[in-house]
């Protein structure tokens, strides 16, 4: 199995994947749930820790400053910004 690697932004679920689940706070989730923590054993995942702001999936689900959201909407779809105007197009067309 390829090596993945999985940034996160909880150190309490980065936490959970090291360690044994035994803490109370964690009894309520059942142990078929604990598919990542058993590939981390493994050696088959990591979870980095990587902050909110330079989490890439964040600016697809969540509110996030416009810097931050522009710095990963142009990472990862290229610039968007407008070409000139479409003048001889839309005369052609009326």
């Amino acid at each position: 199995m390829k090596h993945a690697t999985i940034f996160c932004n909880n150190k309490g679920a980065i936490t959970m994947n090291l360690l044994p689940s035994n803490k109370p706070a964690a009894r309520h989730i059942d142990m078929r749930k604990h598919f990542c923590r058993q590939h981390v054993e493994l050696g088959n995942i990591t979870t980095p820790f990587k902050k909110t702001a330079d989490m890439l999936a964040d600016f697809l689900g969540k509110q996030t400053p416009k810097p931050t959201h522009e710095r990963h909407c142009n990472n990862t779809f290229g610039n968007q910004t407008l070409g000139p105007a479409l003048g001889k197009i839309q005369h052609v067309v009326q």
